[in-house]
């Protein structure tokens, strides 16, 4: 049986020892070559035979996703996978952007590599439970702040009237529109927030920030 070739790059001399150790125990897996740093690594290993690539996030500068870049430039079926210790999603972002397929605090179990290592080969992306919910966050913020973008100044601020208790007549009064634009304006917000009710979309609306007050209107004639 053709072994997984593993290849370690790690700040650590002990953590490399002892990732190395846990790996070569198993059966299917071997360490092709462990490295403590970037530069041994790229003169040392045969990219194109390496399967799954361990990296340190805390080598020095930018050293760990320049690691991951060229690596996956060289070989298409190398897996990398990072491992740092702030969960901090600017470091997890650009791990992920260079290229890895998973994100995973340092603390865990040493063993716990073995799992993570499955995992990809499986076609998994091993990641901490508290980076994932900081990315998936990032990523509700991100669409949140683009959908406040869909609507016009003007459908906002007839939104915000209505939410603010206002009939059509009113909010058309106060804006010199009669309520056949506003009607009109209230068809466009509900197309855009992909919604066929005004709770709905008022709902809707404060979720994405689109308008701020909390009151639930009177019934608009």
């Amino acid at each position: 049986m053709e072994k997984v070739q593993i290849c370690i790059v790690y700040n650590d001399w002990n953590m490399l020892k002892s990732l190395s150790s846990v790996l070569n125990c198993e059966k299917d897996f071997t360490v092709a070559g462990a490295f403590a740093s970037v530069e041994k690594a790229f003169v040392c290993m045969k990219w194109h035979k390496v399967d799954v690539l361990i990296v340190d996030m805390e080598l020095p500068g930018d050293a760990a996703t320049r690691l991951i870049t060229q690596a996956s430039a060289l070989s298409q079926s190398v897996l990398p996978i990072a491992y740092g210790i702030s969960d901090d999603q600017q470091q997890a972002f650009a791990a992920l952007r260079a290229g890895a397929y998973g994100y995973v605090l340092k603390g865990a179990e040493e063993e716990d590599v073995v799992d993570h290592v499955r995992q990809l080969l499986r076609g998994g992306s091993p990641m901490s439970p508290v980076v994932a919910r900081k990315i998936i966050s990032s990523f509700w913020r991100n669409r949140m702040v683009a959908n406040r973008e869909l609507l016009s100044l003007r459908e906002k601020e007839v939104l915000q009237a209505i939410a603010d208790g206002m009939t059509y007549q009113e909010v058309g009064e106060k804006m010199g529109r009669s309520p056949h634009t506003i009607h009109s304006h209230i068809k466009n917000i509900y197309a855009k927030l992909h919604v066929s009710s005004r709770r709905h979309a008022l709902s809707k609306a404060r979720l994405l920030g689109i308008i701020t007050t909390p009151e639930i209107p009177r019934t608009a004639s």
